[in-house]
């Protein structure tokens, strides 16, 4: 059986996305330049526009999933309904603190119509909606294994379709709001942008974003050995789309003085350049017996489970701290890792509980 290579950057890559999430749950940064128009504003504001951990999360996933020549149906079947069962598991542990505080839970049919209205808003549950992504795009990875495994060129095809009814839709949202800032029209534009964006699959391409950047994954581990190989041109690609993307966004925030959604990477073809970048530039990192290192490895182990608790401690720690400066929302960050990473550590060891924290 052939030895499977560790990929020790992918781990560290998965630690940083997790902290990116829990800084923007906290939320860490103050990125209202036009309100408060100084230095540090700015700054925040260019961490905050990288600071999209959940495409990371599901470019790795893709990438380990995919590289396994063999798919069982029925294993992968038992492993999403086991997704299913912990999103109804988890979505009850989160709600259960604010129960035990009085919340504005006085039934179990409230405690339903909570968890069936899970979303990337929701009060107690919406950190879940992650689960719900990844079991959106589970149901489809057999299909997505079977096109990768056999038809390299077909599978691209289906990469690129997707792309275009997602980032690419986010291109012409990108066009269209540069047009109507600079220039105030351009009719015939507009309306062929418009017309682009009637292909669309539906109203709503947030799970279809999770394919994308799943089947990211792939594309990338198929083309690993040329993007390590060639590292510091996709290295300063996504260094370039970063900055692009920054400047693209306050440009915009400051001729319509109001600030551009800071999320705007979350759904565009900068993330994607990015998340490359990042690839390649943590080619080289090898956990080793540095210390240091394999805390970070371990940090990446644990990463659901911190996903998945983090919230907990955001909300018991706020009780505490309170987040009006930025000195005490770096503190309550830095103790919810910690707490999240110590938790999901302990929980990894008990056999029937680490069920909870593992896929």
């Amino acid at each position: 059986m052939e030895k499977k290579i560790r990929y020790d950057n992918l781990d560290l890559l998965k630690a940083i996305a997790i902290v990116m999430v829990v800084s923007l749950h906290i939320p860490m940064w103050n990125t209202d330049f036009i309100a408060d128009n100084n230095l540090s504003q700015y700054v925040q504001y260019f961490i905050r526009i990288i600071c999209e951990g959940v495409p990371i999360f599901m470019t790795i996933n893709g990438f380990l999933k995919l590289r396994n020549k063999e798919s069982d149906l029925t294993e992968h079947l038992k492993k999403t309904l086991k997704l299913f069962v912990l999103f109804f598991v988890w979505a009850v542990i989160l709600i259960i603190p604010s129960i035990l505080v009085g919340g504005p839970f006085h039934s179990i049919s409230d405690i339903i119509h909570c968890v069936l209205k899970t979303d990337i808003g929701s009060e107690y549950t919406g950190v879940l909606w992650f689960l719900i992504g990844i079991i959106a795009t589970y149901l489809l990875f057999p299909v997505i294994h079977r096109i990768y495994n056999s038809d390299f060129r077909l599978y691209l095809y289906f990469f690129f379709l997707v792309g275009f009814f997602t980032v690419g839709l986010g291109i012409i949202y990108l066009i269209r709001d540069f047009i109507l800032v600079s220039c105030g029209g351009g009719a015939i534009i507009l309306e062929a942008l418009e017309f682009l964006e009637r292909f669309r699959f539906s109203s709503s391409s947030a799970y279809l974003l999770y394919v994308f950047y799943f089947m990211l994954g792939g594309v990338i581990l198929h083309y690993y050995d040329f993007i390590v190989k060639n590292k510091k041109i996709f290295a300063t690609v996504g260094l370039c789309s970063w900055i692009l993307s920054y400047t693209y966004a306050v440009t915009i925030s400051n001729v319509c003085n109001n600030l551009c959604d800071p999320s705007i990477n979350y759904g565009n073809i900068f993330m994607t350049f990015i998340i490359i970048g990042m690839i390649a530039v943590s080619s080289d990192f090898k956990a080793g017996n540095n210390p240091i290192y394999r805390l970070i490895v371990s940090v990446g182990k644990c990463t659901l489970g911190m996903y998945l608790t983090h919230t907990i401690f955001i909300r018991v720690f706020q009780k505490f701290v309170p987040t009006d400066s930025f000195t005490k929302r770096v503190i309550c960050f830095a103790a919810v890792i910690v707490c999240s990473y110590v938790a999901t550590a302990v929980m990894k060891k008990i056999p029937l509980i680490k069920k909870l924290v593992e896929i």
